[in-house]
């Protein structure tokens, strides 16, 4: 890889332009010299001591998280550089190196600096198809991993301070963009300014991959060079090139400063500020030597860099921008200049963002294919469309972080700053990705094909500086439309804002919500209050689903109901309380000795709701309608062996319409209730148990005779629900499944009931 880089370099200064000759074989000479330090500096994680322990059975090891932890899907991850380990029979602490990828049960519990002492199995990387997932690992270090071992917490505090503080500025960002934006929308605008890919939701990211959009959530020279491109071709028109230029250096500096200056944002910066120097000094090619010599710097500094695709994108994009932007540039002025002086003014904009985007992304094309074995066909135009809203994801999060992280109440009157662009981010991802034949698999490509490409690139790059472009002068841009424009748009976004994720409007509405294998059920009353009643496995999920019947700005949750603390119900419900304003919660009156139930118990004493526990008999009033708690009798006396017996079982109704939710109460309980004669009549039925075998009682169906059953299950999840015997069971009724069907949703003024279901 160094060698062919060292060649592309001294061939592409000669294509490019002859007296680059000395700078290209400059920069060569720092490849090479890279080069023989390259199999010096080569993670060798067979190496280590913990290599012996991978696949050898139950290990003990004590370590330090040393890198910022994030939350992926319904698991916590953390990297552990290991210092000591139980090497012998005799269990004697041996020094040890390396670090190990634990994955460990939600919610985050440990941070950066925490000593941990692990206790489980480790296990080689697992094979990726098209992917060499071990080397990825290798060159970051990471010699094992590590699937939900026991930890305990040893000490605190003995990481970097400096990094200490960078991680807690970016947790504190991210916590004030999750307190103002819907899920979705927050998940995109932390991806965006703070490079934190793994928060979007599964949906939204396979969008952004099948539609080219992924580089804009990688912190590199991609999104840094779009930024200043952007800003200095917007802001070129009124301030003159030299100021927009500067501009756009201040914004790029802002940037590094904002996310941590992290080794990538910081060459990507570096990069990104090359460019914008060039076109400050009006010779836009002239930052492809300072671009050659600094890339060439860093691979001499640490060879390794060249496998990373932060640099990869960093490089590529920047020198797309520097040796294409210009001749596009002038080629586009010249053909819009036969539209008219008018159209001409008003397309000058969009043409800046034309040429950026096209220029960058045509070099980063190659790359992409490269190290992750797709194109997207539709990238350009993709790009294209997303580009505006790109830097105003970036510009609006920056505004409503920084205020929500030192001023709450600020944020909470700017969020839509930040919203609208990454709402239509997320849409037009969605509208590209549905397209026929939008993304690629081009698993077969290699070095040589992608060394290739950037030879058609650099002949091509040759005809259009060849082919200069006749001189157009650039008309005045007028301020009116642009003024009445945005005045449209805005007057467009309040309308669809008003009009949209429409409420129960005058009836009861009700619900289940897709969040995998768990529980959530979102009740909306006939005035508008809002009811949670679980929250599901994960925040991820939960606050997804919440962003689907939500408005952007409604952010307060009247009710939240926990039926039954097991993970399933519980998880979410710990992101629901640090987003979203919580009034009152109501629990079961037992709890279970867990550390995700102690977390819970924690969380609740700092949101500060009113707590209410749970029995039969309690009746909530909603509007017209009536929540009722049926069970558990009484309170347990001490700490039971069966805390399920006291799982909260509800029946909500409006009118002549009623809904059941029996949780996770046991047959026995179930059975009780039948015997008692409780008020279990209901139209629509949710499944226990998430339809585990055993879950549902017989005898519970004739009481409640339901018109309809809902199951709240992950599609194909591990433990085989639902189980053919609870199918069998209600084979009667319509059966619904939030795996299959998505969220579904039923609507009642009292009298009759309609469902919708967000998949056929």
């Amino acid at each position: 890889m160094p060698l062919a880089t060292a060649w592309a370099l001294v061939l592409g200064g000669l294509a490019l332009r002859p007296r680059l000759l000395p700078a290209a074989t400059l920069a060569a000479a720092l490849v090479f010299l890279a080069a023989w330090r390259y199999d010096a500096t080569l993670p060798q994680p067979e190496r280590s001591p913990l290599a012996g322990l991978v696949g050898a059975g139950t290990v003990f090891l004590r370590g330090t998280v040393d890198a910022e932890p994030e939350e992926r899907g319904s698991a916590a991850r953390y990297l552990l550089a290991a210092s000591e380990a139980q090497l012998t029979p005799d269990g004697t602490w041996q020094p040890v190196h390396g670090r190990v990828m634990v994955t460990a049960p939600l919610p985050l519990r440990y941070r950066y600096g925490d000593v941990l002492e692990l206790e489980g199995e480790l296990e080689p990387p697992p094979p990726v198809p098209g992917f060499d997932y071990r080397a990825y690992l290798a060159r970051r270090g990471i010699v094992a991993l590590s699937e939900f071992p026991r930890l305990r917490l040893v000490a605190e505090g003995r990481g970097d301070d400096l990094m200490e503080g960078i991680i807690a500025w970016r947790q504190r960002l991210a916590s004030a963009l999750a307190r103002s934006l819907p899920g979705a929308e927050s998940a995109l605008a932390e991806g965006v300014l703070l490079g934190r890919r793994a928060v979007l939701p599964a949906d939204l990211r396979a969008a952004m991959d099948a539609s080219g959009l992924a580089h804009l959530l990688a912190v590199s020279g991609q999104n840094v060079a779009l930024l200043a491109g952007l800003v200095t071709g917007i802001l070129s028109l009124a301030l003159g090139r030299r100021w927009a230029g500067a501009a756009a250096l201040l914004a790029i500096a802002g940037y590094a400063l904002l996310v941590g200056g992290q080794p990538p944002v910081l060459r990507a910066a570096i990069m990104g500020g090359l460019f914008v120097l060039a076109r400050m000094v009006g010779r836009p090619a002239g930052g492809l030597q300072p671009l050659l010599l600094a890339a060439a710097a860093m691979v001499a500094h640490d060879p390794q860099v060249v496998r990373e695709v932060s640099f990869q994108l960093s490089f590529a994009s920047t020198l797309g921008l520097v040796v294409l932007s210009a001749p596009l540039s002038g080629w586009a002025e010249y053909l819009a200049s036969g539209l008219g002086p008018r159209a001409h003014a008003l397309a000058r904009p969009a043409l800046e963002v034309l040429v950026v985007t096209v220029s960058a992304v045509a070099f980063v094309l190659p790359v992409m294919a490269l190290n992750f074995g797709r194109v997207s066909l539709v990238a350009p135009v993709a790009n294209l469309a997303a580009a505006p809203a790109f830097a105003a994801v970036l510009g609006g999060s920056s505004v409503v972080a920084l205020a929500g992280a030192v001023w709450p109440w600020l944020a909470e009157g700017l969020w839509w700053l930040a919203w609208a662009p990454a709402a239509y981010l997320a849409a037009v991802a969605r509208a590209f990705a549905t397209l026929p034949m939008a993304s690629l698999a081009v698993e077969e490509f290699g070095m040589g094909h992608a060394l290739a490409c950037y030879a058609g690139l650099a002949i091509a790059v040759w005809t259009v500086r060849r082919l200069r472009a006749p001189s157009a002068v650039s008309p005045p841009l007028p301020l009116w439309p642009i003024a009445a424009g945005g005045v449209a748009v805005l007057a467009a976004a309040v309308l669809w804002l008003a009009t949209s994720r429409a409420g129960a409007a005058g009836g009861l509405e009700v619900a289940f919500l897709d969040v995998g294998q768990g529980n959530a059920v979102l009740v909306t009353t006939p005035t508008g209050r809002r009811i949670l009643i679980d929250g599901g496995p994960s925040g991820e999920a939960i606050v997804a689903a919440l962003s689907r019947h939500l408005r952007p700005w409604e952010r307060r949750i009247d009710l939240v109901i926990l039926t039954y603390p097991r993970a399933g119900r519980l998880a979410g419900l710990l992101e629901v309380l640090e987003r979203y304003e919580v009034g009152q919660v109501l629990a079961p009156p037992v709890g279970v000795g867990t550390a995700l139930f102690r977390v819970w118990q924690d969380a609740l004493g700092e949101e500060g709701a009113e707590v209410v526990y749970g029995t039969a008999g309690v009746r909530v009033p909603l509007d017209g309608a009536a929540l009722e708690v049926l069970s558990p009798e009484a309170p347990p006396i001490t700490t039971p062996t069966d805390p399920s017996l006291w799982a909260l079982v509800l029946r909500l109704s409006l009118g002549r319409v009623a809904f059941l939710f029996p949780s996770d109460a046991p047959q026995r309980v179930q059975e009780a209730m039948v015997a008692e004669r409780a008020p279990l009549q209901a139209d629509v039925l949710h499944l226990p148990g998430n339809g585990a075998r055993g879950s549902l009682s017989p005898l519970l169906l004739g009481p409640v005779g339901p018109a309809a059953t809902v199951l709240s299950v992950g599609e194909g999840n591990r433990f085989g629900h639902p189980s053919a015997e609870v199918v069998a069971l209600v084979e009667g009724a319509p059966l619904f499944r939030t795996g299959r069907h998505g969220d579904v949703t039923f609507r009642t003024d009292g009298r009759s009931l309609w469902v919708k279901t967000q998949r056929q």
